[in-house]
């Protein structure tokens, strides 16, 4: 069981570390490519890029849709709501 642990722990480091190496090589492509709204220009960027057509890109694309989505609450939660009340219950 400890060698199938380490073996998973090993696995994850090293998937970390290329996916970080990928982001970094590739980034500006990566965030021309997410900012495509015709599906017709995202397979035409593709063909053209096929190093990307992988999981990493994907990994990418995912995190980053996440990351717009939390600034977006983020921003809109701190426009809207009014300031927190210290000292209240």
């Amino acid at each position: 069981m400890f060698i199938l642990f380490v073996v998973f722990i090993y696995y994850v480091h090293l998937s970390s570390f290329l996916q970080q190496e990928f982001t970094k090589k590739n980034r500006d492509k990566l965030k021309k490519f997410g900012m495509f709204k015709k599906y017709e220009d995202s397979e035409r960027f593709l063909s053209d890029n096929p190093e990307l057509t992988c999981e990493e890109t994907a990994n990418y694309l995912v995190l980053w849709c996440i990351d717009l989505a939390v600034e977006e609450v983020g921003m809109s939660n701190i426009s809207s709501s009014p300031p927190p009340r210290l000292g209240t219950n």
